[in-house]
């Protein structure tokens, strides 16, 4: 053992690497040569990942006439897209998405009015469904405005029901047609108001939790998901 230990201590010393300094030049033929499977590979994964991305990204701001798509949480849907008109909107109008609910909006005729002048607002249920009744409880300031009428022509929600009534601050809109509409937006009446007062603005409002929308499908399952105001100054 003391020999085998002697001889493991007697040994030759383990030479040091050598350092080799001098000019060196890389051909990048024989790099490329000798590597030729591995860059054709890059180069075919990047001409597959532009010929997906790209026509998507072409797809995706590129809209079809009259309809487009938004990506939801559980997946894309297709949905029909309309523009209407609100003097309170940027521009004069908004883009109005469709699906399978119905949203009341009011819309005024004018952005402001002198004291005693008088201005229009159009109650409208923007939907694809086919309506078979509806009702809309339409609230106002009376101290700022006062009620003056309600005009159904043009409406396709030509009759009535009891409660389709007006009262200090409220017009209540309790219409039906006499068949389902043809599953477009249906303007239901147009409320004629007189400015009381000056130097105010008016809001005129649906009040969501008393009003409804049904439709031919299920005449007991509420459609109405939302509402759109309206405000007038007063001059």
């Amino acid at each position: 053992m003391q020999q085998k230990i002697k001889k493991l201590l007697s040994g030759e010393p383990k030479k040091r690497p050598e350092v080799v300094t001098g000019n060196f030049s890389l051909h990048y033929e024989d790099l490329v040569k000798k590597n030729r499977y591995f860059v054709v590979g890059i180069v075919g994964i990047g001409l597959i990942a532009a010929a997906v991305v790209i026509p998507v990204a072409i797809y995706r701001s590129i809209a079809a006439t009259g309809a487009t798509s938004f990506e939801a949480e559980g997946g894309t849907s297709s949905i029909s897209v309309t523009k209407g008109s609100d003097a309170q909107a940027s521009g004069g109008s908004f883009i109005q998405f469709h699906t399978y609910s119905a949203i009341a909006g009011l819309s005024s005729s004018t952005t402001s009015v002198a004291k005693n002048g008088t201005f229009v607002v159009t109650a409208t249920i923007y939907t694809h469904l086919q309506l078979t009744a509806t009702e809309l409880y339409v609230t106002y300031d009376p101290a700022l405005v006062s009620y003056q009428s309600t005009d159904y022509t043009g409406s396709p929600m030509t009759q009535a029901t009891p409660d389709n009534t007006t009262g200090v601050g409220f017009v209540r809109l309790s219409r039906f047609p006499l068949g389902p509409t043809n599953g477009s937006d249906v303007m239901v009446a147009k409320i004629t108001f007189k400015a009381l007062t000056t130097n105010g603005t008016t809001n005129v409002s649906i009040d969501k939790s008393k009003s409804v929308v049904y439709d031919n499908d299920n005449l007991a399952d509420d459609k109405l998901t939302s509402v759109q105001n309206t405000s007038v100054i007063i001059q």
